[in-house]
């Protein structure tokens, strides 16, 4: 085969399955609810603990945090290899969702085309999977 047939079907595949994710603008993201920095364990500014639904399918993980209940794409590098690896062990179904928590940031990159710029989660720790099946409101305290 023709290496330039090879990279025009490898970029229309993924062209493709990017256009299946959730895309928050950046607006959605910016005035969410506020998040939680843990300024104990980490060292990079930005990063956060995390606590909501991952699901991974096709390719594509999606992580929908449950203190804004807004979803993200998760870029695949680094320690994200851990917590795809702890989901497809977990025997969930391909695709449903599964608590978990993490230690991550927000970033904003540009799409494949580099037209416009979308919010991703990157993962820069994997600290567990919840028993939990679905986002709990926080406990209000008096």
């Amino acid at each position: 085969m023709n290496m330039k047939y090879l990279l025009v079907l490898l970029m229309t595949v993924l062209i493709s399955a990017c256009d299946l994710q959730y895309s928050p603008d950046k607006e959605d993201v910016m005035n969410a609810a506020p998040l939680v920095i843990d300024t104990t364990t980490d060292n990079e500014p930005g990063v956060m603990t995390l606590r909501g639904m991952f699901r991974y399918m096709a390719d594509a993980a999606i992580f929908r945090d449950c203190s804004t209940g807004k979803s993200f794409p998760v870029v695949m590098a680094g320690p994200y290899i851990e917590l795809e690896s702890a989901y497809l062990n977990s025997g969930i179904e391909p695709g449903a969702e599964l608590m978990v928590s993490i230690h991550g940031r927000y970033m904003e990159r540009n799409d494949m085309e580099g037209n416009s710029s979308r919010i991703n989660l990157l993962v820069d720790s994997f600290d567990e999977i919840h028993d939990s099946s679905d986002c709990e409101p926080p406990v209000q305290t008096d």
